[in-house]
């Protein structure tokens, strides 16, 4: 069920995002958005955390003071 839960979540902020700094997103819209397919904020973190380890995105954890500020984008192509 993770790997289902990790194409929802690619795949949502794929048809939802843009590439790029100035598209920065919240966890919490995902979290609603996939909630009615049984997906879980637990497993949406994972999955999210799993794609930033493989560099899909990117986020801004390591220079904000609380998580509630954390935001990821989609790195632009270059």
């Amino acid at each position: 069920s993770q790997s289902r839960c990790d194409f929802a979540v690619a795949y949502y902020i794929g048809a939802t995002y843009k590439p790029g700094f100035d598209n920065r997103f919240r966890k919490k819209p995902i979290e609603k958005a996939l909630l009615s397919s049984g997906i879980s904020r637990s497993m949406m973190d994972k999955s999210i955390k799993r794609l930033v380890e493989v560099g899909a995105l990117v986020n801004n954890a390591d220079s904000v003071n609380n998580q509630c500020h954390t935001r990821h984008w989609i790195p632009a192509a270059e």
